[in-house]
């Protein structure tokens, strides 16, 4: 018996569909593999500093989620820590430094 040509047609279109829609899947995942690998490189550049003033001296130390420029802290012997500046600084040449990215699973070695 021979197929309807409607029939022929509906089905090429079902082929056409699927096909779209594991080519947008896989265009998806690599763009998502990507960014990963973007968010990794950055985080071997960057490294996010808290400076907290201790009653005159200043302490620096690595940022913690939650800190905040005049959060109060009490992270100095005897008296309340106050975070006055949270930055940004950058490696020096040929610094070593291991950096766990916020979405990878393990950590990065930054080769010299």
């Amino acid at each position: 018996m021979p197929m309807d040509p409607l029939s022929a047609l509906e089905n090429l279109q079902i082929i056409l569909l699927a096909a779209l829609v594991a080519v947008t899947l896989a265009l998806a995942l690599k763009q998502a593999r990507d960014l990963r690998a973007m968010e990794q490189r950055l985080a071997l550049k960057r490294r996010y500093v808290t400076l907290i003033d201790c009653g005159g001296k200043v302490k620096k130390r690595e940022f913690r989620e939650g800190d905040y420029v005049g959060a109060k802290l009490g992270e100095c012997e005897g008296s309340e820590g106050l975070v006055v500046a949270i930055y940004v600084e950058e490696p020096q040449a040929g610094e070593r430094r291991e950096v766990k990215s916020p979405r990878s699973t393990g950590s990065i070695s930054r080769g010299a």
